[in-house]
């Protein structure tokens, strides 16, 4: 048995860190801002924490498994750098629990001690939160928490979770995450880190680390906003509430009715999308340049804005607003502008089943469009637009008047007039009209 490396609370600590080329060791470094707590669900005798060592030393079986810790009834044992990122919350390649969580599991081998196992988990904690300080106590999570599928781990601690959290606050320790407060008079990194989240939050206060008379106003102006005790005492509580406020999408407001997002960034990877207003959250697709999405709003998420966009499925998505990515524009008026650049015509739209037969007869001045950069794609065919666009296409001749093409179809026995002598050119031509004169022309070729 190897000498221990120091010790927690009396508890044994070991660093055992598995080779950095480990398949299921990434090249990831973080900043830790999460603890993850997990259960083994391994209940082998032998199951300790240096067999679960041995196991993510040994590749972490099918899934690649990687942890920061192991702990047991009589030992803590480390696997993992602490700024080293671990394959364990489920939560996939940019989750906030693989990038950002520390993960300790609890190992539950039968013959062992779950109490102190536990106790030993609660020691570990207080020490990481001490190591730590910008991790608070309610960072300290369950796996559940980050699973993508809702894995409900660690089980049996779950419904005592409440309790095991304020296990960890009332130990030995003398410094617990969690047990501060500053005020008005006070100055510090905590104050800065206030005034920077409350100027994130659309507030107008000076970041200075000082938490004078206006920081005092300002952030009792914000507990009042979000409905709590305005008490001018920042602490974990009211930090834990201006998180929450920071995640969630504040509506900047705006008219974007009629209003595309357009994307300008020209970079082979484009731009990611996602499914919730989150920039932490796994991108779910990403917009290349060029592309366009109906805007349902604008936001501010944990001080940046995003749009609230339609995708092309019918579904919600989120996107940056940064105009150095994407700009917006007028729907219609963009929409006509590429579909006068694409097919020449404003209400012709590029893929449109139409859209090829049209730009031919206009490249052939066979039927050219009704003006404005208009085609009339849902006008009905008048006679003489017939007539001359058959004219066109059978003599191939420039110079053409409305005249000479009536004179043509009538002398080619193709179209006739009306028997008061009047050909009726702004007449609709009808379906079984256009048939005959077709036919009629095919038959004298």
């Amino acid at each position: 048995m190897p000498t221990p490396d120091f010790y927690i609370e009396g508890t044994p600590y070991y660093k055992a860190l598995i080779a950095p080329n480990n398949e299921n060791v990434p090249y990831l470094t973080m900043v830790p801002q999460y603890i993850v707590i997990h259960e083994t669900e391994n209940y082998d005798p032998r199951a300790d924490a240096w067999m679960h060592n041995k196991f993510v030393r040994n590749g972490g079986g099918s899934a690649n498994v990687s942890f920061t810790y192991a702990v047991d009834d009589k030992r803590i044992v480390q696997n993992l750098k602490l700024n080293q990122v671990g394959w364990q919350a489920g939560d996939g390649f940019y989750g906030k629990g693989n990038r950002r969580g520390i993960s300790i599991e609890m190992c539950e081998q039968r013959g062992s001690s779950r109490s102190q196992t536990e106790k030993n988990t609660q020691a570990l904690v207080r020490y990481l939160l001490k190591k730590f300080p910008n991790i608070e106590v309610y960072h300290v999570e369950p796996h559940k928490s980050f699973s993508s599928y809702g894995k409900n781990c660690p089980s049996n601690l779950l419904p005592r979770w409440d309790s095991f959290i304020n296990g960890i606050q009332k130990g030995p320790s003398s410094v617990v995450a969690g047990a501060w407060f500053v005020k008005e008079g006070d100055d510090g990194d905590r104050v800065e880190d206030l005034q920077k989240k409350l100027r994130k939050l659309g507030y107008t206060l000076k970041i200075d680390g000082s938490f004078g008379p206006e920081t005092d106003e300002v952030f009792r102006e914000f507990q009042e906003d979000i409905g709590i005790t305005v008490d001018g005492s920042f602490g974990p509580n009211s930090q834990k509430a201006m998180d929450k406020a920071l995640r969630e999408p504040r509506d900047l407001g705006g008219n974007y009715k009629g209003k595309v997002i357009r994307i300008i960034y020209k970079k082979s990877d484009g731009i990611n999308i996602y499914r919730t207003p989150d920039w932490e959250a796994n991108p779910y697709h990403a917009y290349k340049y060029g592309e366009t999405r109906d805007i349902l709003g604008k936001y501010l998420v944990d001080g940046s804005e995003m749009f609230k966009i339609r995708g092309s499925d019918g579904d919600v998505y989120w996107i940056t607003a940064a105009e150095k990515y994407v700009e917006v524009k007028d729907k219609g008026v963009y929409e006509m502008a590429v579909n006068k650049e694409n097919t020449g015509f404003v209400d012709v739209e590029e893929g449109a089943y139409y859209a090829e037969a049209v730009k031919f007869l206009a490249e052939e001045d066979i039927l050219s469009g009704i003006g404005n950069d208009e085609f009339g794609s849902d006008d009905v065919l008048r006679r003489k637009d017939f007539a001359i666009a058959l004219y066109r296409y059978a003599k191939q001749e420039d110079e053409i008047t409305y005249d000479l093409a009536i004179e043509w179809v009538k002398e080619q026995g193709i179209m006739s007039g009306y028997p008061n002598g009047d050909f009726g050119g702004t007449d609709p031509l009808r379906r079984r009209d256009f048939a005959v004169a077709l036919y009629r022309y095919a038959k004298s070729l």
